[in-house]
């Protein structure tokens, strides 16, 4: 039994049974002076600043103030002297905990005493793995000639210049169009669109489609009987629909050749130049893929490793906390409670390695990253980034993402790493990617 206050005492309960399932809880006992003394003067302060018909602001008779806002003042009073006590707690015993900690009254007597228990879910202890023992696959993308002619095609496929053609269309032209589809004779909703564009030669989004637009011109309207496809929904799709298509306009664009004069044009000494920095960028995004498919082998082989008890009520925590957060909350399942348990022990041990380490991550860290994820909204990335920025909840997921990160990336240097050569042109395989 220890004292945190004149006015108070604490006790810790279950100390060694709670440490082990990573929790640490106490009762707290205080006299009933300590919330008489913070009601009255939270009750003085609302007399202060709050206006009663009839009366002059701060001019109310405190009987008044106290029967119209005495309870909820009451509560405000006990909510402050549960905070303090919190506070003072995590101060006293050094308490590095995950979660909010749970605090349940069990006497809030003001002519007693308030006695409440306050369970923090601490961070366990977690031993090292050896690292040297973990095994990660990393492969080496090896860049070759193909594929950087391939880049070079799709850099110069992106920069045509596209405009009416007045001619008919063929392969590698666009064509806009608008459409208008009934089923059995009948329009349904989503069944019609304006200036849609297809392009000759690459994936068609409705069967035979290509082929009614090949050679057609400004102008033309078309019928074609086709299959609805899978974007329609599952309940249209494969239904027979009657598409009446109206070209609006076909685009075409000469070629661009890829010589020593285009790459001048694109800020390059030549065309050799020019293939050597797109190597270069082709390796950079290998080595970035193949660096966050290492750290995903590393998180995956940490997570299978631990194994540490965990308590139901921070299991529980972690599940409602998730439900809360996705506005859907529903009954908790075995395979709930599997999964937030795996979550709870990765997050803790990442936590525990990044602290054990000096890994830390700064809050101008956060904001950068979250730069980076606004630059995506182009000219609204500002108004975004202001938005995330004053979000307590992504700036949370933001620091354990980057942490994460971080500790990956020191303990990639500890572990076995096997290098397998792969060709480029694998680098976004499925098997791959998974």
């Amino acid at each position: 039994m220890n004292s945190l206050t004149n006015d108070s005492r604490i006790e810790e309960m279950d100390a060694k049974q709670g440490t082990q399932k990573g929790e640490r809880t106490f009762r707290v006992t205080v006299k009933s002076e300590v919330l008489a003394a913070i009601y009255q003067q939270q009750l003085a302060h609302k007399a202060q600043h709050t206006s009663i018909k009839g009366f002059r602001p701060g001019k109310a008779p405190m009987e008044q103030i106290e029967k119209q806002w005495g309870a909820s003042v009451r509560d405000d009073a006990i909510r402050t002297l549960l905070n303090d006590h919190v506070r003072l707690l995590v101060e006293k015993f050094s308490l590095d905990f995950i979660h909010s900690p749970q605090v349940e009254m069990e006497q809030s007597d003001t002519d007693k005493t308030i006695v409440f228990r306050v369970c923090f879910f601490i961070y366990p202890d977690i031993a090292e793995p050896s690292w040297k023992d973990m095994t990660i696959e990393r492969t080496v993308y090896q860049v070759g000639e193909n594929d950087i002619s391939q880049a070079l095609k799709r850099m110069a496929e992106a920069r045509r210049q596209f405009a009416s053609s007045g001619k008919g269309a063929v392969t590698g032209d666009r064509v806009v169009l608008d459409f208008d589809i009934t089923v059995n004779g009948v329009a349904f909703e989503g069944g019609s669109a304006k200036k849609v564009t297809v392009t000759l030669g690459e994936a068609e989004p409705i069967k035979g489609l290509h082929g009614a637009l090949n050679g057609v011109s400004k102008g033309a309207v078309l019928h074609l009987d086709a299959p609805l496809p899978d974007f329609f929904g599952a309940e249209m799709a494969g239904q027979k629909g009657r598409f009446v298509i109206s070209v609006t306009d076909v685009l075409s664009a000469p070629p661009i050749i890829v010589n020593d004069a285009t790459a001048q044009q694109w800020g390059c000494k030549d065309r050799e130049d020019l293939k050597q920095r797109v190597k270069q960028s082709l390796e950079q995004e290998a080595s970035r893929v193949a660096k966050q498919r290492a750290a995903a082998q590393l998180i995956e082989k940490l997570e299978a490793a631990l194994d540490f008890p965990l308590s139901e009520r921070i299991i529980e925590k972690e599940i409602r906390s998730v439900q809360k957060e996705e506005e859907r909350i529903q009954p908790i399942s075995n395979e709930m409670k599997k999964q937030a348990a795996s979550r709870l022990r990765l997050t803790m041990a990442v936590s525990q390695l990044a602290k054990k380490n000096d890994i830390v991550i700064e809050d101008t860290h956060i904001e950068q990253a979250l730069r980076v994820e606004a630059s995506r909204y182009g000219d609204q990335q500002e108004q975004v980034f202001k938005k995330l920025a004053k979000d307590d909840a992504i700036r949370q997921r933001m620091r354990y993402a980057l942490l994460e990160s971080q500790v990956c990336a020191w303990a990639l240097d500890k572990v076995t790493i096997t290098n397998v050569n792969r060709p480029f042109a694998r680098l976004y395989d499925h098997q791959e990617a998974t």
